[in-house]
C-alpha cells in the first residue's frame, strides 16, 4: 500500500480529509471504498474531463481555487446535507427491497395454502393473518414456516 493511501486510511474516521500530495480523484475513490462520505474536491483545475472524472468518482462538490472561507463553509454544509439525504434514501431503498422480498415469500406461501386447501386468496390470507396474530409472529415468519413445512412434505413424498 502506498504511504499516501495508508495515511489516508488512518484519517478515514475524521470529518474532513486534507491530502494535498495525492490526486483528488484517487483520494475520492479510496474514501468511497471505505465509507460513503461527502467529498468536496478543492482544485486549481476546471477542465471538463476532470469534472467528469470527479463525478464518476462520487465527488459531492467541486470547487476551483482560489476559494474563500465564505465559499467553502456553505459548500461543506451543502455536501454534508446531500450526503445525509443520500444515506436516508439508501436506507429507504434497502427497507423497500426487504419488504418486497418478504412480500414475495408471503405470496408464495399463500399460493401453497390456496393450492393445498383449494381456497381463495382472501381465505388463505385471512388464515395467515389469524395465525400470525395467534402466534405473535410476523406474516413473513409464518410464511417461511409454511414454505419450510411444504418443502419437507414434498421431500418426504
Amino acid at each position: 500500500m502506498l504511504p499516501e493511501v495508508s495515511a489516508l486510511a488512518s484519517f478515514l474516521r475524521k470529518k474532513i480529509y486534507i491530502m494535498p500530495k495525492m490526486d483528488g480523484i484517487k483520494v475520492t475513490i479510496i474514501i468511497r471504498n471505505f465509507e460513503q462520505s461527502a467529498v468536496i474536491l478543492l482544485t486549481a483545475y476546471s477542465q471538463r474531463e476532470l469534472v467528469n472524472d470527479a463525478k464518476e468518482a462520487g465527488v459531492t462538490g467541486y470547487l476551483v481555487k482560489p476559494v474563500s472561507e465564505e465559499d467553502l463553509i456553505p459548500a461543506i454544509e451543502i455536501a454534508k446535507s446531500q450526503q445525509e439525504q443520500f444515506q436516508l434514501l439508501e436506507r429507504d431503498i434497502q427497507l423497500l427491497k426487504k419488504s418486497i422480498e418478504e412480500r414475495k415469500i408471503i405470496e408464495k406461501a399463500k399460493g401453497k395454502l390456496m393450492k393445498r386447501f383449494s381456497c381463495t386468496e382472501e381465505k388463505a390470507y385471512e388464515w395467515m393473518r389469524k395465525k400470525s396474530m395467534e402466534h405473535r409472529i410476523s406474516m413473513f415468519k409464518l410464511a417461511e414456516k409454511i414454505l419450510e413445512k411444504y418443502e419437507k412434505s414434498v421431500a418426504n413424498n
